[in-house]
């Protein structure tokens, strides 16, 4: 067998910090969606109060995005990290302890805006510090984290409450961020994580050269059909499955953690057919809303509940194979430009801005036009990503 090289270790080492601290966070992201059901039953929570406390989350993690992407290219990703999940932790605990509406809603906006520190000073480090093509296969595992973080929020559906499992999570929060620190903090003194640039030469910030890297315009707009698929529609799985297709609530979580399972090979196949689009990530993307949007319509006129979930779980999964060509492809080939947290926080906070308002949209189709209306529209979300792609871009 062939030994590792230096540099295939030092990636290694590298991305198991940065993805187990990334996969984490994931935890912290889906715990309201898994718990809606029950929190629903409780009649402390509405349809409508969710989708606000998520809508929240969304909009304060995209101006996130904006502020902590361009400060993740001149502070320490260390720091960044640390702080982003301490704010986290915070927001979890206080959450279930407040029961206030208004304060219910800061909270979820605090946690959306601890955690936009995290995936823009995680991609620098893997993407500055390891050869470009350890770099993408880090970041596809990166990506793994979207589809982990379901399974173990509805692990701790079977174990806890909903008060118990928000607080549980912000201790985790405050233990991963001291651990974290602790191990980037290590590579840096051993000088695996090297800074691009040292301390003094640093850039002025520099929006305008962020909106310059190749097709960064084009990709904006498919961030924001991105995160709507991964995260808008993802919400809204586990009511699916207990409204419109009639599983009990702790089956409608065990079949939502299955399908993120599944989904969680769709970063791997994207790097599997890369080569047959010619490594382009447009083309990838394409594809696979093509084959979404069809699958999606399709769901309207196939009610039986089994049929119709393993046709769902096929359609995120190839949804998925899109989304991992944007941030686990396109993002790390801008390592060399230095401006690679800039790059994904602006494309995520353009991506949140409109998950959060895509969410308020399903949600108010949901309560006028029913689940079969929520379909169609998923579907034209999906035609929406396809005319994106026909628009010329630039590549160089």
């Amino acid at each position: 067998m062939k030994a590792l090289s230096a540099e295939a270790k030092k990636a290694i080492k590298i991305g198991s910090v940065c993805i187990c601290t990334y996969m984490s966070s994931f935890l912290f992201r889906n715990l309201l969606s898994v718990f809606t059901p029950s929190m629903l039953e409780t009649g402390l929570f509405t349809k409508d109060s969710v989708a606000l406390l998520t809508s929240a989350n969304m909009i304060s993690y995209a101006a996130g995005q904006l502020i902590n992407g361009m400060l993740g290219d001149y502070f320490k990703p260390r720091f960044m990290v640390m702080t982003g999940l301490m704010l986290s932790g915070a927001a979890l605990i206080l959450f279930p302890v407040l029961m206030l509406p208004f304060i219910q809603v800061l909270c979820f906006g605090l946690l959306g805006f601890g955690l936009s520190m995290l995936r823009g000073p995680l991609v620098k480090v893997i993407s500055e510090n390891s050869l470009p093509k350890y770099a993408r296969i880090s970041c596809v595992f990166l990506s793994v984290s979207y589809f982990v973080g379901p399974l173990l929020a509805s692990l701790c559906s079977v174990f806890f409450d909903w008060k118990g499992a928000f607080i549980l999570a912000g201790c985790v929060s405050f233990a991963v961020a001291f651990i974290s620190f602790y191990l980037l903090l290590l590579m840096e003194r051993r000088g695996l994580i090297v800074p691009l640039q040292k301390a003094g030469e640093r850039r002025r910030f520099d929006l305008k050269g962020v909106f310059q890297l190749p097709d960064f315009w084009r990709f904006i707009f498919l961030g924001m059909i991105i995160e709507t698929v991964i995260t808008s529609i993802g919400f809204w799985i586990p009511t699916y499955l207990n409204e419109h297709l009639g599983f009990s609530q702790e089956d409608s979580g065990m079949l939502y953690s299955l399908m993120s399972l599944l989904k969680a090979v769709s970063p791997f196949v994207c790097i599997f057919i890369l080569p047959y689009f010619r490594d382009d990530c447009v083309k990838v993307i394409k594809w696979s809303f093509t084959a979404c949007m069809i699958m999606y319509a399709a769901l309207f006129f196939l009610p039986e509940r089994w049929v119709n979930v393993g046709l769902f779980t096929l359609a995120r999964m190839v949804a998925g194979i899109g989304s991992a060509a944007m941030w686990s492809v396109y993002i790390p080939s801008l390592g060399k430009s230095g401006r690679v947290s800039s790059a994904n926080g602006t494309l995520d906070c353009a991506g949140y801005v409109g998950a959060a308002i895509a969410n308020l949209a399903f949600a108010a189709i949901m309560q006028r036009v029913g689940w079969n209306g929520m379909l169609l529209a998923w579907a034209f979300v999906f035609a929406l990503g396809v005319g994106i792609t026909l628009i010329p871009g630039r590549n160089t």
